[in-house]
């Protein structure tokens, strides 16, 4: 996948936090998918709820084993 697909602003520092918002669909687990390959620590999301959680969990999976089956 490419990196550049949704550009994001590099973290600046451990604690750093990132907002967005207006995604729909999957937008948003591809943001933060990025913003996780992009910082080599822990990355914490929260959730409204554990529905919302478990949606944004297979997103996530997606988008990630997309970009580790192209060697990336």
């Amino acid at each position: 996948m490419p990196s550049d697909l949704l550009p994001l602003p590099p973290a600046n520092a451990p604690g750093d936090r990132r907002r967005w918002g207006g995604l729909a669909g999957g937008s948003e687990a591809l943001a933060i998918a990025g913003a996780a390959r992009a910082f080599e620590g822990l990355t914490l999301v929260i959730t409204a709820d554990p529905a919302a959680a478990l949606q944004l969990e297979t997103e996530l999976r997606f988008f990630l084993a997309t970009e580790a089956a192209a060697g990336t």
